[in-house]
């Protein structure tokens, strides 16, 4: 639909059509245009759909291909360009495919919902981009090659890349004496630290006091937004020192309340354990985060939590974090 022309476009649709092998499948250049296309296939297109001007809306469609190179969606940075997939199913039926799946222009959105989706951008992000995007409902099979991720600026966490000069997403969990503070305890102290960052300026630095056994546990988490959700995560580790034994890095739903002015987790799910064995050698930045499937979040949780248990860490000594982000799907 290009661009140029009055008073044209405001509902051109298309209903069980297919449109294949092209080097672009569909085109929005009208501000004042919009396709709608209903139960139609989008079907092995180099580019599946760019969204200059106007909106684009699928409705139901089956969306697929083999691999791209480049994003099969994108949308232009112009007030108003708008793609809505809903319904149908999405699908890459190659092992390695074009990462991201989204490229959104800063005024740009896209939507994705209620979709069944399989084998997009695998071990990445949905999305690139400062523009609007969401995700809800999305469906798949327990282990696919779907991005687990959504993108940094739609991390649900406050700091987690930990550059203030406090730690807001952080708290003790577990001490050798009564907790009586969220990040300074007996056998553990949280702090932001200038002295290691894989970006920004800062991590988070994890100091255990004591030895081996003795209990030292913090978590890093956030207020789950949506009941109804799925939630994953990425974060980084950095062992600077050459301390040695045993981290515990444990996924939780938790239910998490104030008591004397201090968070408690009173109910946990764990969701899988890492346990990380440290030698004498230092450990550079390494990078972890959620593993298919995904699981639905419980009624009772209200917060989604990375568990770090450094009971069996022998210290003194510290481990560092940086660069965390939690997302919900």
């Amino acid at each position: 639909m290009p661009d140029g022309y009055a008073n044209y476009g405001e509902r051109i649709g298309y209903i069980g059509c297919t449109i294949y092998n092209n080097t672009l499948g569909l085109r929005g250049g009208n501000a004042d245009g919009t396709f709608h296309l209903t139960v139609c296939s989008l079907d092995y297109n180099t580019q599946q759909v760019t969204v200059d001007k106007g909106r684009i809306i699928l409705t139901d469609c089956h969306i697929e291909s083999n691999s791209y190179s480049s994003s099969p969606f994108v949308i232009a940075n112009n007030d108003g360009a708008y793609l809505q997939i809903k319904g149908g199913w999405v699908l890459c039926t190659a092992n390695s495919t074009v990462v991201p799946t989204f490229s959104i222009g800063a005024s740009g959105t896209a939507q994705l919902l209620d979709a069944f989706v399989t084998g997009l951008g695998p071990t990445s992000t949905w999305a690139t981009g400062t523009g609007q995007f969401n995700t809800r409902n999305l469906s798949s099979y327990n282990i696919s090659n779907n991005p687990l991720l959504l993108r940094s600026q739609d991390s649900i966490l406050i700091d987690g890349g930990f550059e203030g000069g406090s730690v807001f997403d952080a708290f003790i969990t577990g001490d050798t004496s009564a907790i009586t503070s969220r990040t300074s305890g007996a056998n553990i102290n949280l702090t932001t630290d200038a002295a290691q960052a894989r970006s920004g300026s800062k991590s988070l630095k994890a100091a255990k006091s004591f030895g081996p056994g003795s209990l030292a546990v913090f978590c890093i988490g956030a207020p789950i937004l949506d009941r109804k959700s799925k939630s994953t995560f990425k974060g980084y580790y950095k062992k600077p020192g050459s301390e040695t034994g045993d981290m515990i890095l444990s996924r939780q739903f938790a239910r998490v309340e104030i008591i004397n002015g201090q968070p408690v987790v009173t109910r946990v799910q764990s969701l899988g354990d890492l346990t990380v064995t440290f030698t004498s050698s230092a450990v550079d930045w390494t990078a972890f985060q959620t593993s298919e499937p995904l699981t639905a979040t419980p009624t009772w949780a209200n917060y989604t939590l990375m568990s770090v248990n450094l009971t069996g860490f022998i210290g003194p000594g510290s481990v560092h974090f940086d660069d965390f982000e939690f997302f919900e799907f």
